[in-house]
């Protein structure tokens, strides 16, 4: 994975993208087709970016902006700090202790 430029997903559905998840846990930037909940993990500009389902203009031109992208790693890696374990766990107490 380290000679990757990016983790591309040409999906209509997704639940939880766990391939995306990996991929930004190291620092490598993502490309997504536009499905309902992409967004969860997907932050524009800053781990990746996102383009219609099915229009190949688009995909082409995230491709382009990630291979111009100046992109920091540890910026990709923060960007889904929600999704590591030590905060899911502590997030997860909470709502139970709320039940």
């Amino acid at each position: 994975m380290k000679e990757l430029d990016a983790t591309i997903l040409t999906s209509n559905y997704e639940g939880l993208p766990m391939v995306f998840l990996e991929s930004i846990s190291r620092g490598i930037p993502v490309i997504s087709s536009k499905f309902l909940g992409y967004t969860d993990v997907v932050k524009e500009n800053i781990n990746g970016y996102s383009y219609n389902v099915g229009n190949i203009q688009e995909l082409l031109n995230c491709m382009v902006n990630i291979k111009n992208m100046d992109y920091n790693s540890s910026k990709i890696q923060e960007s889904i700090s929600q999704c590591y374990s030590e905060n899911y766990l502590e997030k997860l107490e909470l709502i139970l202790k709320k039940i």
